[in-house]
């Protein structure tokens, strides 16, 4: 004799919290994935590649700059005149990125130097070029830039990004809610009531509906099923009362 077990296939726990949600729970939920998830991943992707770009830009920006001091301080090391490249390098570091510059002598070290370190903020990086004269390499010219005002702003549209998402999703919400209990939670509501009315015979008054959606039409159904009892007890009544009468 060959026996069978029947074993009970439970559901998983993520479907079964899904099947017990209320229909408003679900359509709040289904629009906060709808409006969050694709708004989420966009910013996310639009914001790497705007950090992309700005990062971009800084090392291009930083490179010119390096060029152009090392350009600079061509004559000034060569006749040893600091004071001459002052000019230049207050320039350069009214660049509110540039945290410092330092120029260094091929043989005497140190030359010239200016140096903010408030501005040091976020990433910074450090690019050196050499300072050529007549063929020779006679210093070297270091510009040290950080991305914190680039960071700083990605932030600020981050936060702007966020409160219009989050603006959005309010007021999404409260329209479809609106929506929701107008168009379908208080006919839902309604045809309830009709159908405990059914269930209860109480048959006499009619139910009415306006509606030309398909709530309107399962409306005028339940009062067509209504109408359809109603004549079908009366004439079972009207057979009944006939059959009890004396011959």
């Amino acid at each position: 004799m060959v026996c069978f077990k029947l074993y009970a296939i439970s559901k998983p726990p993520i479907e079964n919290a899904l099947m017990n949600l209320s229909l408003r729970s679900a359509v709040i939920l289904a629009i906060l994935i709808g409006l969050c998830l694709p708004a989420t991943i966009t910013g996310y992707i639009g914001l790497r590649y705007e950090q992309q770009a700005a990062q971009n830009q800084i090392s291009r920006d930083q490179q010119r700059i390096a060029d152009v001091l090392a350009l600079g301080m061509q004559e000034p090391l060569w006749n040893l005149a600091p004071e001459s490249a002052r000019p230049l390098l207050d320039s350069l570091m009214s660049d509110e990125r540039t945290v410092s510059i330092t120029i260094n002598d091929q043989k005497l070290g140190p030359f010239l130097s200016a140096n903010q370190p408030e501005r040091k903020k976020g990433y910074t990086a450090s690019l050196s070029r050499p300072v050529i004269k007549q063929g020779n390499t006679i210093g070297i010219a270091t510009v040290e830039f950080s991305d914190g005002i680039s960071t700083q702003h990605i932030k600020r549209k981050l936060q702007i990004y966020l409160l219009a998402v989050i603006v959005q999703v309010v007021l999404s919400l409260a329209l479809i809610l609106f929506l929701l209990n107008s168009r379908i939670l208080r006919p839902l509501k309604k045809l309830t009531e009709q159908s405990q009315r059914l269930a209860d015979r109480q048959l006499n008054q009619a139910f009415i509906w306006r509606r030309h959606d398909e709530l309107g039409h399962l409306g005028q159904s339940l009062e067509s099923t209504r109408q359809a009892l109603h004549d079908l007890i009366g004439t079972l009544e009207s057979k009944k009362m006939c059959s009890s009468k004396p011959t």
